[in-house]
């Protein structure tokens, strides 16, 4: 039965009665709901139930097809999972039972929807999109629906949805079912015409007009693949707006958020959870692999000749290895390396299975399913009072529309994790499919279940390829352990003591409380689990992968490029011992922020920023993200969206309040201006210890500017010889307008500017694209090290993650290290930086580009008599110290 609480029930039935039904219908369903005062249906709040779409997947998995004809018949269903899942609604018989009830009502939306497709279609509006009314209405409503739906409730924040995406998703979609159903009239065309060259009695007027058609049918594709976006634009709006209007599901709004801009979102509607009641929630059209995913290739040009990942990728090759970058133009043209495709392929070759014992334990019925704080773990239903946002929206209630829009955010997300873990634990073992950024960054798979997912992802997860722990893998097993219980602070020592202390409890989770107290509860339990698998046979065999993070890893990066010993030891890359804490950045620069604040209290304007209680939680995102680009203003927007409330009053004005009273010391209200001094304060901080960084920062920040100057992207080489360039184009805005049932709707699009360069863009964008680029070459260089050395192991990555087998986490350390160290073990990196800008600058200007020992500068012919002059920063010199190569190798907390 599904979950379907008392309020749920009368908020639904109460709804019965819309202009949509007709006297009959209703009369028909006040007979159900009757029937269901009188059983007084009760249900229990089992966990994500199965539906049609769900079992559909299911019984492809456990069917004796091999498993090539599996994957595929798996990729197939899941692009139309939503189109099974409206069908089958549709094709229930309408009894007088519980589950028939949502059935009924739901049925009944639906074939007034397809009715509106059809009207909607039949009004010219095939032009748009020629050809589509040759797509069944009820594949474009589970289209449309299958969009839609999750969109909207899967966005935090209502007002900053994609909507733009939604509609290019939407439009892209259906223009490529039309293009599959000319492809499949081409097909029976071409068997049509191959019985007629069969027969003995060949009919060539028959034969000649098939061919003709076949003609026609390709041209037609032609002309529906070479819609632009704009109109696709245009297409996915037409429908959205369609079904926000005439559907109960969902609707279509636009908010003035002020002067000049508004805002448009997607806002659940009354019949949204009666839907989702109805299916198996899984927001993604790709789940894990149950064969090898298919290897990508390079040509002797360096671009791609075969596809990888999964089977439909391979045959009809929609998903480039690397993701689009819209604001990047430039990157679509990336050369590819064989280093960084074979560690891809490597990657994805790497099988997986689910941890049967964690999913049982918190999708029991008995699970507690709150922390330490009496939060909700895993969200299992939508928000009971998504139907009241829009009226929350109206009265300004922020915080009851955060919390409606973070609960089902989370729903969505927890949905897929769970329900993807079930279908794959029919498997014996399954994959992750492997994409790229245009920086050489490595993600893995789409799906929601993948070990660069959220906690509860993490947890499910175990690698298919066990090992006996061993002395090092059990060591492994309770720092990670600890590390889960929210210890990674400590000393590694401090870590293994505490663990040693509290095993009994820890191992007996099902009749203790101890998990419910850490940071990730589930990642504990995952652990503890095989703690207890350990203590019960010593001969277990360990599946779980153990995750060690990089501490700072831009600053580790920035520090090493630098050679600033200061800040490297700060983040951990020099020698230390179990016995030591790890070195953490973020606590160390709390004394000198609040000896900042304690100076500008002195003025009167200030004072109540004496009241603050500086803890690491509010710094720690502001110091975080500086080398990521994060302004001052930056860091003011986090702390206030974090830790600050917002009123207004006539005592006070436009003033804020702190959320947390432990990060006040009395209570007091603060302006606008109190905070960004705040902010200004955290954003100093860091350069004024270290001084180096902001040399750096500023070196870097000028480089870029001086390319924007001489109209050059920046470009740059990683360490295994990928080529790597950022351009950011400035954009125009333009209006276009779309009508949909009488009324207009605007969308605002941009489109570049040829041949520009948005300076601001490039400059905050430089120096996170930079470090980004050298975190996925330091996973790159160490997969081609481990390779080389014939090492045979269990990984996978997070960027700056690491995770293997409890056995292999010493030489897998060993190995990041090293590969660290051949990214930055000369001093000169910052040297053959600079000569490279220099190389791309003489490149273009020739004799105009002057560099000699006292003098670096660039001359622009402006039209006028005198030349402009640009002069180019001088290469930053750094000291000569192999310090940090020398002694990362004896750090333990490198990655910790």
């Amino acid at each position: 039965m599904r979950n379907f609480n008392k309020q749920t029930m009368s908020l639904n039935l109460n709804c019965l009665t819309n202009r949509f039904f007709t006297t009959s219908q209703k009369a028909y369903t006040e007979n159900i709901i009757n029937n269901i005062k009188e059983n007084n249906y009760k249900t229990k709040n089992f966990i994500f139930q199965k539906s049609n779409g769900y079992t559909l997947i299911e019984n492809i998995i456990k069917s004796n097809e091999s498993c090539n004809d599996k994957q595929m018949m798996i990729e197939e269903a899941m692009n139309r999972i939503w189109y099974t899942e409206i069908t089958n609604i549709l094709k229930k018989r309408k009894s007088l039972g519980h589950d028939n009830v949502s059935n009924a009502i739901l049925s009944m939306e639906i074939v007034n929807l397809k009715r509106d497709v059809n009207n909607f279609i039949s009004q010219q509006r095939k032009n748009k999109l020629p050809f589509i009314d040759d797509i069944d209405e009820t594949l474009i409503v589970s289209i449309v629906l299958g969009k839609a739906i999750p969109f909207c409730i899967r966005h935090a924040d209502i007002l900053n949805q994609p909507t733009h995406s939604l509609f290019k998703e939407v439009g892209e979609t259906l223009q490529r079912e039309v293009i599959k159903e000319l492809n499949i009239k081409i097909k029976n065309e071409i068997e049509t015409l191959s019985l007629e060259n069969e027969s003995d009695l060949k009919d060539e007027n028959i034969i000649s007009t098939i061919n003709k058609n076949i003609e026609l049918h390709k041209e037609n594709i032609i002309k529906v693949e070479s819609i632009d976006e704009e109109n696709i634009l245009k297409i996915g709006l037409d429908f959205i707006a369609l079904f926000g209007n005439n559907s109960n599901f969902f609707s279509l709004e636009e908010k003035l958020v002020n002067k000049n801009e508004s805002k448009r979102f997607l806002l659940p509607k009354n019949k949204l959870e009666l839907l989702i009641n109805e299916i198996t929630l899984m927001d993604t059209i790709e789940i894990p692999m149950i064969i090898t995913p298919m290897e990508w290739k390079i040509g002797k040009d360096k671009k791609i000749i075969e596809y990888g990942g999964t089977l439909l990728n391979n045959k009809h090759r929609y998903k480039p290895l690397m993701t689009r970058s819209v604001e990047n133009e430039s990157a679509k043209d990336m050369n590819f390396e064989q280093d960084l495709i074979d560690a891809v392929n490597f990657k994805s070759k790497i099988p997986f299975t689910i941890n049967t014992k964690l999913l049982d334990f918190i999708t029991n019925e008995n699970f507690i399913n709150r922390n330490k704080k009496n939060e909700v773990i895993i969200y299992n239903n939508i928000h009971p009072e998504t139907s009241l946002l829009k009226e929350y929206i109206n009265d300004k209630n922020k915080a009851k529309i955060n919390e409606i829009m973070v609960h089902n955010s989370k729903y969505i997300y927890h949905s897929s994790i769970i329900s993807i873990a079930r279908l794959m634990q029919e498997v014996e073992q399954f994959y992750m499919t492997v994409f790229l950024d245009w920086r050489g960054r490595l993600y893995t798979s789409s799906s929601a279940l993948n070990i660069q997912g959220g906690e509860i992802a993490r947890s499910l997860l175990l690698f298919k390829d066990g090992q006996k722990l061993n002395d090092i893998g059990i060591k492994a097993l309770k720092i990670y352990t600890a590390n889960a219980y929210g210890l990674d602070k400590k000393s590694k020592e401090e870590r293994l003591k505490w663990v040693d202390e509290n095993y009994e409890e820890i191992i007996d989770f099902e009749n203790n409380e101890l998990w419910k107290n850490a940071d990730e509860p589930i990642l504990f339990l995952a652990c503890a689990i095989e703690m207890k698998g350990y203590k019960l046979d010593p001969n277990f065999i360990s599946h779980l992968p153990i995750l060690m993070d990089a501490t700072c890893n831009g600053l580790q990066h920035l520090s090493a490029m630098a050679n600033d010993l200061k800040l490297a030891e700060k983040v951990n890359l020099l020698k230390s011992t179990e016995k030591d804490k790890p070195r953490d950045l973020y606590s160390e620069v709390i004394p000198h922020i609040k000896e900042k604040i304690l100076e500008v209290s002195k003025m009167s304007e200030h004072t109540n920023l004496e009241a603050i209680n500086v803890e690491r939680c509010l710094v720690k995102r502001g110091l975080m993200t500086i080398t990521y680009g994060a302004t001052e203003r930056g860091i003011y927007n986090q702390i206030v969206s974090e830790f600050f409330e917002k009123y207004d009053s006539k005592l006070y004005g436009i003033h804020y309040k702190c959320k947390d009273s432990d990060l006040i010391t009395k209570d007091v209200v603060f302006t606008q201006k109190n905070l960004l001094m705040l902010s200004k304060i955290i954003y100093s901080s860091l350069f004024t210890i270290h001084p180096n960084l902001k040399i750096l920062m500023d070196y870097f920040n000028s480089i870029v500017k001086v390319l924007c100057e001489l109209d050059l992207p920046v470009t740059w080489i990683t360490p295994y010889g990928l080529v790597v360039q950022q351009k950011y184009n400035k954009f125009t805005k333009y209006n276009v307008s779309t009508y949909v049932l009488s009324s207009r709707y605007k969308l605002v699009l941009r489109k570049a500017i040829n041949g520009s360069i948005s300076k601001m863009k490039q400059v905050q964008a430089f120096i996170p694209n930079f470090v980004h680029s050298m975190d996925g070459s330091n996973i790159v260089l160490l997969i081609e090290l481990c390779r080389k050395d014939g090492r045979r192991f269990n990984f996978a990555s997070i960027h700056d993650c690491f995770a293997t087998h409890a056995n292999d986490t010493e030489w897998l350390s060993w190995y990041i290290k090293k590969s660290f160290i051949r990214i930055y073990s000369e001093s000169d990196f910052l040297d053959r930086f600079h000569e490279m800008i220099i190389t791309r600058i003489k490149a273009k200007y020739g004799k105009d580009a002057h560099f000699d020992d006292g003098e670096s500068y660039v001359t622009i012919d402006n039209g006028t008599e005198i030349p402009s002059i640009i002069e180019v920063p001088k290469s930053l010199k750094v000291n000569k110290s192999d310090k940090i190569s020398r002694e990362i190798m004896q750090s333990e907390y490198f990655i910790n």
